[in-house]
């Protein structure tokens, strides 16, 4: 399942997180009860992607995928299309930060096939 900035996880007792754009494979959705899917998720996805934009503090956005990752999310970006930067937050894992990249791939355990051309952005 994709979804986009409308949809909110709780993860917690208070924190509630809407990424720009995540991801959860199919079978960890169908285990949600048709309530729990209604509501606010209270399952961190697979993968989240947060734009940074002019009125974000990249500091802030930093520390919001760091946290995403210590609830449980496997794989997240964070894209800085003014500077041409992408972070890439894993668990266990410094943060690679690849500069002036055309594409990439993302890990095919947790998005499979799937490629961002920035070319097309």
């Amino acid at each position: 399942m994709i979804f986009d900035s409308s949809t909110a996880f709780k993860l917690g007792e208070k924190a509630i997180f809407s990424p720009d754009v995540s991801y959860m494979k199919n079978f960890r959705w169908e285990k949600l009860s048709l309530e729990e899917r209604k509501k606010f998720c209270p399952t961190p996805p697979d993968f989240v992607l947060e734009l940074v934009s002019e009125s974000d503090s990249l500091k802030k956005l930093q520390k919001k995928m760091e946290d995403w990752i210590f609830l449980g999310v496997s794989l997240a970006w964070l894209l800085d299309f003014d500077e041409k930067t992408l972070y890439i937050y894993r668990p266990n894992k410094k943060v690679e930060i690849l500069k002036d990249i055309k594409k990439i791939k993302a890990d095919q355990k947790i998005l499979p096939n799937f490629t961002l051309d920035f070319s097309k952005i």
